[in-house]
């Protein structure tokens, strides 16, 4: 068959992967959509909605461009910033093609040379020409998602405090206020032209607890009870002269709690797809998430990544879920062995139900303690097959570095490279920067086979399970 003898549905899909692999911050490469555009009308009429699905607002060096204007407040807009951004909103024909509004925090590619006294400026929320900018998500009638993304720069309270440093950092008021005016945008969209946004993505979402006001306002309520599709991704404090990943933190004890038991709740009535991942592998400690109450009556795809077990019952907020069709285990880890200071098992709460402590530790001059887990990939996947009925998709990959793109769903088994991913490690305080590490090699190969038997008989029933559906 020509190509040009092809129904226009097939067509269109094979100009929707004209663009290659999506880039880490921007859209993919449309240099193929444009040369394609100027085939013929038919061919311009099939790209228009791809090439312009997604419109974004970035922020060039002209937009961070100012002077210390005391008059700064009584001046009107300065129209040359995010003249780009202006420009797309006010074009009529990307204006109908977009659905997806993604919203840059700033100049990603060069963090060191953000202007400070914008930052200042926006700090104190008062940087009118940004504010303005987000605003104009309200202008787009026909976006259904909303994708924010902010640096993996994460400064928390602790660098807050002590104020060193950190021109490549994005400060806790920074974020916040650019979400304030992002939901503010949301609300105005709904009201301007009665249509709901149903995906809220967000990118390097620091993990700071949302502050109560801004979650109970008018303008969140107006809008969180329309979202269907809800991704995000956590990143933690950033310090590049020490570890990354610093257990002392105090967000690294009370976020992953928070977003169980105040956050996802505002969301779980109507969510069909849920995406939760963070930059290092999370849910055991310092901070626990065990899915508290966690009930999604309408979910049908999870997406976990870098999620640990490290207990019993630490995967039965999965298992309680009713109508999950496919579940997507990236990089889970079981946790099998455990090593803590004392003190730090004190002050953290540390749960060790299901643990067994090394006899010889249980000297009271012994300064730390170690544990094991005796949990296998054996029998967890025996849950999944048991209590997960409506099962009809289960990928378990180990994806690493480029093949994981923000949100992105691993690929199908059946083209994965090496098989499942039916991954084990350590967690122990005193190693950097990561405290989870490789895991016992001997006992990994005890578990490997009642480990490969369970997975091939979950992927029966699944497989078995899909071929049937009409």
């Amino acid at each position: 068959m020509h190509i040009n003898s092809m129904p226009t549905e097939m067509l269109s899909l094979i100009l929707s992967k004209l663009p290659d692999v999506l880039d880490h911050w921007d859209e993919p490469p449309i240099d193929q959509l444009r040369n394609a555009r100027l085939v013929c009308r038919r061919w311009n009429t099939l790209c228009l909605p791809i090439l312009f699905r997604t419109i974004t607002l970035r922020h060039s060096e002209e937009d961070w461009e100012s002077d210390d204007d005391e008059e700064y407040d009584k001046k009107p807009l300065d129209p040359t910033k995010f003249s780009q951004w202006h420009a797309a909103v006010d074009s009529e024909v990307i204006k109908q093609q977009a659905r997806v509004a993604k919203i840059n925090s700033g100049p990603h590619e060069d963090l060191y040379q953000r202007n400070w006294l914008l930052r200042e400026r926006w700090e104190a929320d008062e940087w009118k020409e940004f504010s303005h900018a987000i605003s104009r998500l309200a202008d787009l009638p026909n976006i259904n998602e909303v994708f924010v993304c902010f640096t993996d720069h994460v400064w928390g309270e602790k660098s807050t405090k002590i104020d060193w440093g950190g021109e490549e950092f994005e400060r806790p008021l920074e974020r916040l206020n650019t979400l304030r005016h992002v939901f503010k945008a949301m609300e105005q969209h709904k009201a301007r032209h009665g249509t709901t946004i149903r995906t809220l993505s967000i990118q390097h979402l620091a993990n700071h607890i949302i502050p109560e006001e801004v979650i109970t306002s008018d303008t969140f309520q107006s809008f969180v009870k329309d979202i269907t599709v809800l991704n995000l991704r956590v990143s933690e404090e950033y310090n590049g002269d020490g570890p990354d990943h610093d257990l002392e933190l105090i967000e690294r004890r009370t976020f992953e709690p928070w977003l169980q038991d105040r956050f996802l709740p505002l969301f779980a009535d109507q969510l069909t797809s849920l995406h939760l991942s963070f930059d290092d592998c999370w849910g055991t400690a310092p901070g626990t998430f065990d899915g508290g109450d966690l009930f999604f009556p309408n979910l049908r795809k999870l997406h976990l990544f870098q999620f640990t077990i490290s207990h019993d019952d630490h995967f039965d907020w999965v298992l309680r879920q009713p109508w999950i069709e496919k579940l997507y285990l990236d990089r889970c880890y079981i946790v099998e062995g455990f090593r803590f200071y004392r003190d730090e098992m004190e002050r953290w709460g540390v749960k060790t139900h299901d643990w067994v402590l090394n006899p010889e530790e249980k000297r009271a001059d012994i300064w730390d303690s170690h544990y094991h887990y005796n949990g296998t990939w054996e029998i967890f996947l025996g849950r999944i097959r048991e209590s997960m009925s409506r099962l009809i998709d289960i990928r378990m990959t180990h994806r690493v570095g480029r093949e994981v793109f923000v949100f992105s769903d691993p690929e199908p088994l059946m083209e994965a490279k090496g098989g499942p991913a039916l991954r084990y490690c350590r967690f122990d305080t005193g190693i950097l920067p990561s405290r989870f590490i490789r895991p016992n090699a001997e006992r990994m190969l005890r578990v490997k086979e009642g480990d490969l038997r369970a997975w091939k008989e979950l992927v029966e029933v699944v497989e078995g399970r899909r071929a049937r559906m009409p």
